[in-house]
């Protein structure tokens, strides 16, 4: 696993042996720290005593009983990616630009106006024609967005017929 270190401890004496505590972000990104002692890899212990923040290693493990143990750290030659990005290129913003902010909107539009359409034309149809879906889908659309190019005035309330009894 590639890791990129992010402070090592000084060493701390512990009556015959040294320990070190290395933070360090994975290749997911996420923070995790990892307690080394002299005696258990002593390769792996020097070298991540020399470590500087920023830097790169190249971490193989073990799984030994419960533990998954370090067993080499070699620095890493930099052909890898950085950690926690998603490539080598300059960083690009995750979040939309407003034209795709406005064409994502307007698909979801679409989809609710062609969901209410097939809704609407359901009722008491015993099949429907994609073709009328679609036209009363686009109306629907252009009505939520204000577009007049396919919604007629119907007139006003006055031109119904009167149903109420006299």
């Amino acid at each position: 696993m590639i890791i990129t270190v992010l402070n090592v401890s000084e060493p701390q004496k512990i009556k015959t042996y040294f320990t070190i505590e290395v933070n360090y972000k994975n290749e997911k990104g996420d923070t995790q720290g990892k307690k080394l002692m002299s005696f258990s890899a002593p390769s792996v212990y020097a070298t991540m005593k020399e470590a500087q923040a920023g830097e790169q290693y190249d971490i193989t493990v073990r799984k030994e009983g419960d533990y998954w143990n370090w067993v080499e750290a070699k620095k890493a030659d930099g052909a890898s990616k950085p950690v926690g990005s998603q490539s080598s290129s300059p960083a690009k913003s995750n979040y939309e630009t407003t034209e795709e902010r406005a064409k994502r909107q307007r698909l979801i539009v679409r989809q609710s106006s062609l969901t209410n359409a097939v809704a609407i034309l359901t009722v008491g149809a015993k099949a429907l024609k994609a073709e009328d879906v679609k036209v009363l889908a686009n109306e629907l659309t252009d009505w939520v967005f204000e577009e007049e190019k396919l919604v007629e005035n119907k007139g006003s309330f006055d031109d119904f017929e009167d149903d109420i009894p006299h």
